[in-house]
């Protein structure tokens, strides 16, 4: 705004006020949006004054040469068995990973009707005869009473729909493996041998294995894989890196899951590669202070406290000194230790400048700075070493990973939380198999369970108050006889009154003596004992507990597990070392798994995994008390 003044009229001074608008002339605002540079100086001033050619005195990189060696890992060794496993072929997670379990009875009929197809595909005219002579030596035989009994209605229902109309799958697959079949007259083994190798291919790709008793890594006191890359050989010799995975357990197999026991010096040849350098870009920030910056991600809000060291050198990296870091991407093809011996950069002024590796020798430690390394492990007891050799894993172990993983939903999954009211650790089996593979709650799993056994005994009941009855009705027995045959009926059918209507209730308000109270079926108790007799020093472990089925119409009975996880035939899980349960609890899972490698084929497994839990737990166990029921 201005002011004019008029000096015609002497005696009186008249001022006239002008007012500046800006208006637009036009509708169309890209000239605006353009920001045309006007006045060059007074950019350059802005930049000066914003300190933009303030800087050091160094240039840019322009070429960078890297010498690195390689030496390519052989073979893996599982939990503490001598077999070893090559590793270049396969993911690294099947080998490590792979269940091996009996089949259950919906595959073993699955691999009899998929062997008698091919078998129709390739034999035409002879396949019945093969077919019907699998079916007389290998028949689907009904199981015992005590399998009967743990055997769930869906799977009766399948059993008894299938039962004689096709041959048993899992011995008729073990046999044509070791060749114990006999074949009818006119079947050669010639023409029986693809059939084999057609059927072993498609059990591989449906995941159905047999128990082959392959070595396991997994641990049960742990709960974690164990597994070594380049164990020594039978001599004790140590020809390369030996690195070891001791407590890999999150479904998430990484260079971080491995420690270093015993470095090696025969690395391959040197290599040399010639390249450029990549500025790293960070999003939400830009080099040049006129240009739009990304809303999405505002560094300037960030909430951080002066604890949070994390974030404060996040920021600093981000806004101070992003712009003068670089990457060189080096490809190398896994499996691989890769070490870097030397990086010669060279920038715009001429100059070559010689970076070492961050574990080379230097007086003073702490200017040292490195991040993708691995911790060196004790050789006897194969954890951590803080005293160990600080030089050792000066390279990066690119191990054979899959990138990414179908997982299926969780197939069994055991919740282990601690109950500090009853001083307890509960294994809660929440799903579980059933006969056909498929997972179900685990609490409606032991009530069928429950069930079954009692249809059982009122079944037996029965039959053996028919089969005295039928004496009584047939047999010239005498009073004494009679009179003990109509004592075991009445016994009998009491019995049977008790099973079928439950236990009568009184009505008087009397209170009863109760050992414990009851607890759900599928929760299995762990018990803190003192294991210091059985190890070199003094601790606590988790001993695997038994609860009993304490009901006023039946025997006291042990309750067992009905899971793979918790199962006891193979390798019980009976123990568990104290520090494996935290407070949070944790939860481990049985999962298929997908992958499609490198060479294009597809691999499907079955794997376990452990995640955080949800928390403590109470069962509501309290040992003799009274109550009015």
């Amino acid at each position: 705004m201005t002011t004019h003044e008029n000096q015609n009229n002497a005696n009186v001074d008249h001022k006239y006020w002008i007012r500046l608008e800006p208006r637009c002339r036009a509708d169309d605002f890209s000239n605006g949006l353009e920001a045309r540079i006007a006045d060059p100086l007074w950019m350059l001033t802005r930049q000066w004054q914003t300190g933009e050619f303030t800087g050091e005195d160094a240039g840019s990189p322009i070429e960078v040469l890297l010498e690195y060696s390689t030496q390519k890992p052989e073979y893996a060794r599982l939990g503490n068995s001598e077999s070893r496993f090559a590793i270049d072929k396969l993911p690294l997670e099947t080998i490590v990973e792979q269940e091996q379990y009996e089949p259950t009875w919906r595959e073993r009929i699955q691999i009899a009707q998929q062997f008698e197809q091919i078998a129709l595909s390739e034999l035409a005219s002879d396949a019945y005869t093969l077919i019907h002579a699998c079916r007389k030596q290998f028949p689907l035989v009904i199981p015992s009473r005590d399998q009967w009994v743990e055997l769930d209605y869906a799977t009766r229902r399948m059993f008894k729909m299938a039962e004689g109309k096709i041959a048993d799958g899992k011995h008729l697959l073990q046999s044509l493996a070791n060749k114990e079949i006999v074949l009818p007259s006119g079947i050669t083994e010639s023409q029986v041998r693809p059939l084999i190798q057609k059927l072993q291919s498609w059990c591989k790709r449906m995941n159905i294995t047999l128990n082959t008793g392959k070595p396991s890594a997994w641990r049960n006191q742990q709960l974690d894989y164990r597994f070594e890359i380049n164990p020594p050989d039978e001599d004790g010799v140590t020809k390369k890196h030996h690195l070891i995975a001791p407590d890999y357990r999150n479904g998430d197999l990484d260079w971080y899951s491995f420690n270093i026991i015993k470095p090696a010096d025969n690395w391959q040849k040197q290599e040399v590669i010639k390249t450029l350098p990549n500025s790293i870009s960070i999003g939400g920030t830009s080099q040049r202070w006129w240009a739009f910056e990304d809303g999405a991600t505002n560094f300037g809000k960030m909430d951080v406290n002066k604890p949070d060291l994390a974030k404060l050198l996040l920021m600093e990296f981000v806004l101070v000194y992003g712009d003068d870091w670089f990457s060189v991407p080096l490809p190398v093809e896994m499996p691989n230790l890769v070490k870097i011996n030397n990086l010669k950069v060279n920038n715009v002024f001429g100059e070559e400048i010689i970076i070492p590796p961050a574990r080379s020798p230097d007086p003073d430690p702490m200017l040292r700075f490195e991040l993708f390394t691995l911790s060196p492990a004790d050789p006897d007891h194969h954890g951590i070493c803080d005293t160990c050799e600080a030089g050792t894993s000066n390279f990066l172990f690119i191990p054979p990973i899959a990138a990414y993983r179908e997982e299926s939903k969780p197939l069994e999954e055991i919740r282990f939380l601690r109950d500090e009211g009853a001083n307890k650790v509960w294994g809660v089996e929440h799903h579980i198999l059933n006969g056909l593979g498929r997972p179900i709650d685990g609490f409606d799993a032991q009530r069928e369970r429950v069930q079954r056994r009692k249809h059982e005994n009122i079944i037996q009941l029965q039959n053996e108050l028919m089969k005295i009855e039928h004496q009584l009705a047939t047999l010239q027995l005498t009073e004494e006889e009679k009179a003990i045959l109509n004592v075991l009926s009445e016994n009998l059918k009491q019995q049977l009154s008790q099973l079928t209507e439950g236990p009568k209730l009184s009505n008087e308000s009397i209170p009863r003596y109760r050992l414990s109270t009851t607890v759900p079926d599928n929760w299995i108790p762990f018990a803190p004992v003192n294991a210091s007799p059985y190890l070199e020093h003094p601790g606590i472990r988790l001993r695997r507990a038994q609860m009993l089925r304490n009901n006023d119409d039946d025997e006291p009975t042990p309750i067992t597990a009905m899971s793979r996880l918790l199962e006891l035939e193979e390798d019980p899980l009976l123990w568990l070392e104290e520090a494996t349960v935290p407070r949070s609890g944790l939860r481990v899972q049985l999962t298929d798994q997908r992958v499609r490698w490198i060479d294009g084929k597809t691999y499907v497994w079955s794997g376990r995994k452990v995640t955080t839990g949800r928390g403590e737990g109470s069962s509501g166990l309290r040992f003799d008390y009274y109550n009015n029921a």
